[in-house]
């Protein structure tokens, strides 16, 4: 066993790339593709880069949304946008950006398939004042260079850690509402075990004064024999 231990160990320094990467495989939900898209937004058609994650709508929109309020943003609601405004995207990066998000899905558990559309600004900028025509010569949206920066590619690299995050922590939240729920059955158990025990200490006294009663009726039953006895034998 000693030797079996330290050749584990041997492996772990060895090499070091090796856990962190099945760590981090562990512990994120990756999107499955990413690509330079849109959002039509006030009948608008805005560039976006777009994430595709086999997770349902509704908790990546909670896991995204988590995230900008866990550093400090405001989420505002317009016409099926989200805004957060100055939000700082990521640590490798101290600047402020504005952030208008879309998230849109299909199916729920394994069968579920959404989109995260994501267009980035500098705070306060217009985006409908954006060019909205603009297209690569294979057809793509261009996609402002704003989507390139250091807080920008740390955001999007990272954003299966966000998701991973989220669904990590909705996982031990569903897991403690589990455990109060069964401590809650266990505790209803052991009061109605004790009111039975109760009951059975209440029963168990009037069982004896029962025999009791049974034994001084007996001996009542004795007493009156023997006086019909000699009643009787008066009579003769």
């Amino acid at each position: 066993m000693k030797k079996l231990a330290i050749g584990v160990l041997v492996i772990a320094i060895g090499l070091p790339g090796l856990l962190p990467a099945q760590d981090r495989s562990l512990e994120t939900i990756d999107p499955v593709r990413s690509y330079d898209g849109t959002i039509v937004y006030k009948k608008a058609t805005l560039p976006a880069k777009v994430f595709e994650f086999r997770y349902p709508a509704k908790d990546l929109a909670n896991a995204i949304g988590d995230y900008f309020q866990q550093r400090g943003g405001k989420l505002r609601k317009s016409k099926g946008l989200v805004s957060v405004s100055s939000i700082s995207l990521h640590d490798s990066d101290n600047q402020a950006y504005d952030v208008h998000y879309q998230v849109k899905g299909t199916g729920k558990g394994a069968n579920a398939l959404s989109t995260l559309a994501v267009i980035l600004a500098e705070p306060g900028e217009d985006i409908m004042l954006r060019q909205q025509t603009g297209e690569t010569a294979a057809g793509g949206p261009v996609l402002p260079a704003i989507f390139a920066s250091v807080g920008a590619e740390g955001f999007f690299r990272d954003l299966g850690v966000a998701v991973g995050n989220y669904d990590h922590s909705k996982m031990i939240f569903a897991s403690e509402n589990d455990l109060q729920k069964a401590q809650r059955r266990y505790d209803k158990l052991v009061s109605k075990g004790k009111s039975l025990e109760r009951k059975l200490q209440n029963l168990e006294r009037q069982i004896a004064d029962n025999l009791e009663q049974q034994r001084q009726q007996a001996r009542e039953i004795d007493l009156a024999k023997l006086r019909l006895d000699r009643v009787k034998s008066r009579q003769r």
